[in-house]
C-alpha cells in the first residue's frame, strides 16, 4: 500500500468525522476544528510510519509545524474529551481500512 493511499484515506475519514472539507485542512486556516483535524491527521500519518518530512510536504509546512503538530496532539487529547473521542473512533476506522502490522 502507498504512503499517499494512506494518506488520502486519513484525510478523508478525519475530515468527515470532524465535518471540514479537504481544502479546508489543508489550507492555513487556523480556527480550532481545522487545527483539531490536521493534527489528528498528522498523528494518524505517525502511527503509519510516516515521516515528518513527508507530512510536512503533504500539508506545504516545515518539519518544525508537524513537531508542534504532535505536541498539540498530546496537550489536546489529555485535556479535550470530545478530541480524544473523535480520533479514538477515527483510529479504528483507518485501521479497519489498513490494519497496522
Amino acid at each position: 500500500m502507498k504512503k499517499n493511499e494512506i494518506f488520502e484515506v486519513i484525510l478523508t475519514a478525519s475530515c468527515d468525522a470532524n465535518e471540514q472539507s479537504k481544502e479546508r485542512v489543508l489550507s492555513k486556516f487556523r480556527n480550532v476544528e481545522l487545527v483539531d483535524t490536521r493534527v489528528m491527521v498528522v498523528m494518524l500519518m505517525k502511527k503509519y510510519g510516516m515521516s515528518d518530512f513527508f507530512i510536512a510536504e503533504k500539508f506545504h509546512r516545515t518539519r518544525q509545524w508537524v513537531s508542534f503538530a504532535r505536541n498539540l496532539f498530546d496537550i489536546r487529547y489529555s485535556t479535550c474529551w470530545n478530541f480524544r473521542s473523535i480520533y479514538q473512533e477515527l483510529a479504528k476506522e483507518v485501521a479497519s481500512k489498513y490494519p497496522i502490522d
